[in-house]
């Protein structure tokens, strides 16, 4: 498989894949904390995965610039 390891986003595409992002991870929270619906261990997997996409993105730290 090949990973990408830079992709070149405008401004409005890296903000809608931070929405999408910031979207997934609600979700994802939603399903632990309040739905009790995924294992402490698959949120912290897809949790993992997240954060290596955010990183291979460029949009780790998106929350701060919304």
């Amino acid at each position: 498989m090949t990973v990408i390891r830079s992709a070149m986003f405008d401004r409005n595409q890296k903000q809608l894949l931070r929405q999408a992002m910031i979207s997934l991870i609600c979700d994802l929270q939603r399903s632990f904390y309040a739905d009790k619906k995924i294992s402490e261990r698959e949120y912290n997997e897809k949790f993992r995965q997240i954060d290596e996409i955010t990183e291979i993105l460029g949009i780790r730290d998106a929350y701060r610039n919304l």
